[in-house]
């Protein structure tokens, strides 16, 4: 089965047991999020495991191309659960959106396997904004349940390491360095998420806030490991840090709604 179809089988899949995740009640709707997570990557694998550079490169960082796929299905079956989601429309929106996200993610994520290939930039620049948009889901979902503090920022923490294996992915060479400096990201997220908790905002802003520190914290690591730091860079990026902050607490009333 050429990669196409292959794509387009595990993403319909997908689709249609989010879809019906929605019908169940607890615990079965997230037996069947579990179940679409090893499906997803089991498919995606498949796509993967066909690119003519894969066994060169499978034992070093293969299990990682396994994260965004899997953060996806995860985020869009917490994410369509939220009070935005209260109409028909909105989540035939929203399960169509994320059956294109999980495409882009299985088609980037091939042209990202060998270095060497033309699509490589463009495809890692689309991994690097979906990888951010799932992780703005997962915070907010995860915000909103409004559990206590060693609850949902333990989720946060873990989150956050796996989304920044996949966004690190390729700047660093040594897989234990990349371990050390994404643990350290999560870590300051899971205690901002922990501060939080003690004030009264929506999901929205909080997985906003959230996903603002993420991305500065990240894009930082990031030009670190690629020796592309500067203290203008450091300067752009607290600039990014503080308008982003204005303008999300600015919008608060209207995400409250949300």
């Amino acid at each position: 089965m050429p990669n196409v179809e292959r794509t387009v089988f595990v993403v319909s899949v997908v689709v249609v047991g989010l879809a019906l995740s929605l019908l169940l009640q607890q615990p079965f709707s997230w037996l069947l999020a579990a179940i679409l997570a090893v499906l997803v990557s089991v498919g995606a694998d498949q796509v993967y495991h066909l690119h003519w550079r894969i066994h060169l490169r499978r034992r070093r960082y293969t299990m990682t191309l396994w994260v965004l796929p899997v953060l996806v299905v995860l985020g869009a079956f917490m994410f369509l659960r939220l009070p935005i989601f209260s109409s028909g429309v909105a989540v035939v929106v929203g399960l169509l959106a994320t059956g294109a996200l999980l495409a882009a993610v299985i088609s980037s994520q091939y042209h990202t396997i060998d270095p060497d290939d033309p699509l490589q930039p463009r495809a890692r620049f689309v991994l690097n904004l979906i990888a951010y948009l799932v992780a703005f889901e997962l915070f907010s979902a995860i915000y909103s349940t409004k559990e206590r503090a060693l609850v949902s920022a333990t989720a946060i923490f873990g989150i956050g390491v796996l989304i920044s294996l996949d966004l690190l992915r390729g700047t660093e060479r040594n897989i234990q360095r990349t371990w050390l400096y994404s643990g350290i990201i999560a870590l300051a997220l899971a205690q901002l998420a922990w501060a939080l908790n003690y004030w009264v905002i929506s999901g929205m802003t909080g997985g906003l806030l959230l996903l603002l520190f993420y991305y500065v914290a990240t894009g930082i690591v990031q030009s670190y490991l690629l020796g592309h730091l500067t203290h203008r860079l450091l300067v752009e990026f607290a600039f990014v840090a503080a308008i982003g902050t204005v303008l999300v607490l600015a919008a608060g009333p209207w995400l409250q709604v949300v």
